[in-house]
């Protein structure tokens, strides 16, 4: 064998264990395969060593990122939690004998579910129903309101009991097309509008309606639904102490417990106010205290813009304010007063103990000229110096929702609604099936403006 052949090979390895005998050439050539064999497989090992810890390495970066991420989010969601605990903590309680209302009045937190659009869908217009469309939009922009339905746990106790919850049911597939349904423009509400038609004979047939008596009907049948306090719902007198109705604290207390005793619902909760209707007897001068809880609040514009001695068709939304708490005289002896105890003349004079998170205002326009009145009103309001407990409690609103008219009276023309996205935070037209990015601008100067919702927020 030539050995200059051979000894460029035996640079693979030159330990002494492993030199190649060069007297036979079938050994050689045998050693010389193995050895060639054996050192490929350790340069083979050594590049997979090489890579494992390559992947070793890669692995760890990972798992470590996956690591901090998780822990980012842990942090995010504890200083999410902290913030809200925060909110709440810093939200300024009322006296005792008033608190009942206090889990009420936290305006709700931005993101409580994940929604599947930013903004709502249509709802189509099977027979004279613009008035309903209308007032389900606006109804659906109540965040709170919405987010409750939403929530997996309500769902499913909804779902448990369809017959007592059938109006509330209702509404809540309306709330999912509307919100959570991205393969649809808009949704056919027949099954909505069913139910409501069987409950009461005005929603009936193909006859246009108004959506003023669509919004007390949901939110008083929608209450007694979700009512979990149904001991009495008749308030009753306190026989024990006539004059208590002469003592405002007094009166309070008696209805605040009657209050706390038969409403709990997230109606109650969200759409309930308070105020006191005061009567002045004018023969004795006794002031009697009737305090009663309302859900709308009801303008007569007509009414408005006389007693502002108004020439032109122009009212402004705090003039309705003004005018709510005027004091009125009642002439006739239309009233008993248990301290005279006689029929008498006597003034009335309302006043707004607190608002509610969700305030809605209905302008009554009659049936003639009240339509050509157009109504200044702003995308904030502030309450302050019309509500009688201001320490936190809801006074500041922002506009989410405008039911807006078109036509000659209520119960003719056309609804549309202006709502603005609790999703993204723009204004939208919602026309029947039909749904345009739109402004505030645009809500106040279109038609004629009928039903406002106003949301509570913090100053």
């Amino acid at each position: 064998i030539n050995k200059k052949e051979i000894n460029p090979l035996m640079s693979f390895d030159n330990s002494k264990q492993n030199k190649i005998k060069l007297n036979n050439p079938i050994k050689s050539k045998l050693y010389l395969n193995k050895f060639i064999n054996k050192n490929k497989e350790k340069e083979i090992q050594k590049k997979n060593n090489k890579n494992n810890k390559i992947i070793n390495n890669d692995n760890k970066i990972i798992n470590n990122n996956k690591i901090i991420n998780n822990n980012k989010i842990i942090n995010n969601n504890n200083n999410l939690k902290k913030e809200l605990e925060k909110e709440l903590n810093n939200n300024p309680q009322k006296e005792k004998k008033h608190n009942r209302v206090q889990s009420a009045i936290n305006p709700a937190p931005k993101q409580l579910i994940l929604l599947s659009k930013t903004n709502a869908n249509g709802l189509a217009n099977i027979g004279a129903t613009c008035y309903m469309n209308a007032t389900l939009q606006c109804l659906a922009h109540v965040q709170r309101l919405t987010y409750y339905l939403l929530k997996p746990e309500i769902k499913t106790k909804l779902s448990l009991n369809k017959y007592k919850y059938k109006l509330t049911n209702a509404y809540l597939t309306v709330l999912e097309n509307l919100w959570q349904n991205k393969n649809i423009q808009y949704y056919s509400p027949n099954e909505f509008k069913d139910i409501i038609s069987q409950m009461n004979s005005l929603f009936s047939g193909i006859q246009a309606n108004d959506s003023k008596d669509l919004i007390l009907f949901l939110l008083e049948n929608i209450h007694q639904e979700l009512n979990e306090k149904k001991t009495n719902m008749i308030q009753e007198e306190n026989t024990d102490d006539l004059q208590a109705q002469y003592n405002y604290d007094l009166t309070l207390k008696n209805f605040s417990e009657f209050f706390k005793n038969n409403f709990n619902s997230i109606i109650s909760n969200l759409f309930y106010g308070m105020f006191n209707s005061l009567m002045n007897c004018q023969n004795c001068g006794a002031i009697t205290n009737n305090i009663q809880c309302f859900n709308i609040l009801i303008f007569p514009l007509q009414k408005v813009k006389e007693f502002k001695m108004r020439y032109e068709n122009i009212v402004d939304l705090y003039e309705c304010f003004d005018y709510y708490q005027r004091p009125d005289y009642m002439g006739g002896k239309s009233f008993y007063c248990n301290s005279c105890r006689q029929m008498v003349d006597n003034v009335n004079t309302n006043k707004l103990l607190y608002g509610p998170n969700t305030l809605v205002i209905n302008f009554n326009r009659g049936k003639g000229l009240e339509f050509d009145i157009k109504i200044n009103f702003p995308e904030y309001i502030d309450l302050i110096n019309y509500v009688h407990y201001k320490e936190g409690m809801p006074s500041y609103y922002e506009l989410i929702g405008v039911v807006t008219h078109f036509g000659p009276s209520g119960m003719s023309g056309h609804f549309i609604a202006f709502c603005k996205s609790f999703g993204n935070q723009q204004w939208y037209k919602y026309n029947d099936a039909i749904v345009n990015p739109s402004s505030f601008e645009e809500a106040k100067n279109t038609g004629v403006p009928y039903i406002l919702f106003y949301s509570y927020i913090k100053r």
